[in-house]
């Protein structure tokens, strides 16, 4: 058996298949689930901005080119930061999430999850009454994955 064979990836373009592209005319050059397979992919291997995203999938072309179409070449920046501006942040979380869930290989849900709740520095403004941006992150220990992150409204001290 084959390493595809015992481990199956599922495809980004599976997972993501339901969100909507925003795009219309001809900012549609390329292909949405193109664009977000490259984005993903640079992230994964490091990339933080449009530029490095941009320069990552330059660099890959022809790798990229036989398994996505790339009619038009490697998206631009200025593309890719336009498409993840437009779409429903909901639906791309709903995807990404179906994406590593179905990545992961099939284990019992027993296991080590921390939740850790963070306060943004500096993220508040008392002048113009906006509270601090508290995020609540549970993250699988043995896997190393962040399997659940949500911004919650207001600090809340710990229960015993």
């Amino acid at each position: 058996m084959s390493a595809p064979d015992l481990y199956p990836v599922p495809t980004i373009a599976a997972a993501f298949s339901e969100v909507v592209d925003p795009r219309d005319g001809p900012a549609m050059k390329h292909q949405l689930l193109d664009i977000l397979t490259i984005a993903i992919c640079a992230i994964l291997c490091g990339e933080d901005d449009w530029v490095g995203v941009e320069e990552w999938a330059e660099i890959r072309e022809d790798e990229l080119t036989t398994w996505l179409g790339l009619e038009h070449g490697v998206p631009s920046r200025g593309a890719t930061g336009r498409v993840f501006a437009q779409i429903d942040p909901v639906q791309f979380e709903a995807g990404f999430y179906r994406w590593v869930r179905e990545s992961l290989p099939d284990r019992p849900a027993a296991g080590v999850i921390t939740i850790d709740g963070k306060t943004a520095r500096r993220s508040g403004d008392p002048q113009r009454e906006r509270s601090p941006l508290h995020l609540l992150t549970a993250y699988a220990v043995e896997q190393r994955l962040v399997i659940g992150q949500n911004a919650v409204r207001t600090r809340q001290t710990r229960s015993r």
